[in-house]
């Protein structure tokens, strides 16, 4: 199925973190070891003085990502990003003025968009293939309409497998993380283990579950867990997906899901750069190097 593991991260600042692994199974087979499975995606809006509808404003970014079927979670994915890109304003606002917050969708309404979508494709999909309808989401990121960082769960079950249940997830700041996929009890011990060898507050302290995760993929002893780490980082600015690269090998590259689109494709395209601009490396086994410090002054903690 896989493994994803979204949690708040205060080493410096608050932020959301979401680590998942890149394996696509088929009854136990690697069909993939390269498939995203965390995505960015933008909120758009077209405002009512705008009379040709031709300069969209984008408002916020959301994070998503799923476990389980990759074509409901695909195609959840991609009618999301259509939903949203273009939202139209009902207010009488000009250009000028500020989108009132007010106003703003709730990442909470927007999970529920994401529920109705993936019911229709579980309806659809299990008419023929009712085994092929499992599926966890997950919506993270800042809501500005709340003023709050939100983790919210989608995930249904094989009692209700047309009904998708939603968790809007609470007590987020312990760094404790909401866990998706098909080996959750064992993910959350394995991060758990991993935490308690680092002290309190450290910056590897609060990336275990990115350790954890990383080390379980390179240990290779689950079939259905495996391929390459995948990093979402939220804050109240963004949603980024971030590019990573394992500063060990000979040749330093910075991939996503494995895949690294400079050496694929060459380093530009059109007029402009393709070389990604935001990244980081991957931990060691016993995390990063500088990552037995604390790095948030006392008055923040």
């Amino acid at each position: 199925m896989t493994a994803i593991a979204c949690w708040i991260n205060r080493e410096e600042h608050e932020s959301i973190w979401v680590v998942s692994d890149s394996r696509i199974t088929q009854q136990n087979s690697t069909l993939t070891d390269h498939c995203p499975k965390l995505f960015s995606i933008p909120v758009s809006v077209i405002r009512k003085s705008d009379t040709y509808r031709i300069y969209p404003q984008k408002i916020l970014e959301l994070g998503f990502g799923f476990a389980g079927s990759t074509m409901i979670g695909i195609n959840v994915k991609e009618m999301l990003a259509v939903a949203l890109s273009r939202l139209h304003e009902i207010s009488d606002n000009t250009l000028s003025q500020q989108i009132p917050l007010e106003t703003y969708p709730s990442l909470y309404e927007i999970a529920l968009l994401a529920k109705s979508i993936a019911e229709k494709y579980m309806i659809d999909v299990g008419q023929f293939f009712p085994n092929a309808v499992r599926i966890e989401m997950v919506v993270f990121g800042y809501c500005r309409k709340t003023q709050a960082y939100k983790i919210i769960k989608l995930s249904n079950s094989s009692s209700t497998p047309a009904n998708l249940g939603i968790e809007d997830c609470q007590n987020l700041s312990s760094g404790t993380p909401v866990l998706l996929g098909d080996r959750q009890q064992e993910f959350g011990e394995f991060i758990e283990t991993t935490r308690q060898r680092f002290e309190f507050d450290t910056i590897n302290w609060w990336r275990a579950p990115f350790i954890a995760l990383n080390n379980w993929i390179n240990q290779g002893s689950i079939d259905t867990i495996g391929g390459y780490l995948q990093l979402s980082l939220a804050s109240p600015i963004s949603t980024k997906i971030s590019f990573l690269t394992n500063i060990n090998t000979n040749a330093i590259s910075m991939s996503h899901a494995g895949i690294n689109t400079t050496e694929s494709f060459g380093a530009t395209i059109g007029g402009f750069i393709l070389m990604p601009m935001n990244g980081m490396s991957l931990p060691g086994e016993n995390g990063w190097d500088f990552g037995n410090r604390v790095a948030r002054v006392p008055a923040e903690r």
